[in-house]
């Protein structure tokens, strides 16, 4: 017999919560792209640090605002399932905005320069995803909300931080900024133009990328793990 969820509208689930996630990358084009075609001023070396902003803030969405809503609702049922989609919901939309930057007359970024960014933005909605999960099947019952959004905060802040305290230069690659969804754009997309390229990524780049797959893979591993248990509903 089909279960009845009565506190499905609690959640979201699943089209307001894919209406409300598109409606936020809509808004951020919105505001960065369309602020600069309001002056008048979509030429390249303007276009591009707006194109920045956008990501930038679509990083914000998945490294604090989803997990933030996510915390102020009510449990799912399924806490593997549910976070699951939830990646897959914040991750894809935001393909075909980071692709189209490739285009020449948009930022006209490398491939390479788009291919990383689309693997951060993905990694970081599988850990984020991973660590929601991990929460409702493992530590609701003694850490309140506030406790585990602060920690995905200094996750996704640990990075930009670290970077703060290392020297930095036109040749210096600052990687701690790869680290977190809401800085990476500044380092991914750095321009590089004496080099030929309107931007360039190599591969101690592509390390942080692997470095950060680890977590994100372990913390699905270690949900996998553990026997699942019914959440409580606040």
């Amino acid at each position: 017999m089909h279960r009845v969820d009565h506190l499905e509208h609690r959640r979201a689930e699943p089209r307001h919560f894919v209406m409300l996630w598109t409606f936020f990358l809509f808004l951020s084009g919105v505001i960065c792209i369309g602020g600069a075609g309001l002056l008048g001023a979509i030429q390249v070396d303007v276009y591009r640090p707006a194109a920045k902003a956008m990501l930038a803030i679509a990083g914000v969405g998945i490294a604090v605002l989803w997990p933030m809503v996510r915390l102020s609702q009510a449990a799912p049922l399924n806490p593997r399932a549910a976070f699951a989609l939830d990646a897959l919901v914040v991750s894809l939309p935001t393909q075909p905005v980071i692709w189209a930057q490739g285009l020449p007359w948009m930022a006209g970024w490398p491939a390479s320069v788009s291919a990383m960014i689309s693997a951060i933005f993905i990694l970081w909605a599988v850990m984020v995803g991973g660590v929601l999960a991990l929460y409702f099947l493992r530590f609701q019952r003694f850490l309140p909300r506030s406790a585990w959004m602060l920690l995905l905060v200094l996750l996704a802040a640990a990075g930009p931080i670290a970077q703060l305290s290392a020297p930095a230069s036109n040749d210096t690659p600052m990687l701690g900024l790869l680290a977190s969804p809401v800085t990476a754009i500044f380092e991914a997309a750095r321009d590089r133009s004496w080099t030929g390229a309107a931007a360039a990524v190599g591969n101690q780049h592509w390390g942080v990328v692997v470095a950060l797959a680890l977590p994100a893979l372990a913390v699905w591993c270690l949900i996998g793990a553990r026997p699942t248990q019914r959440p409580s509903t606040p």
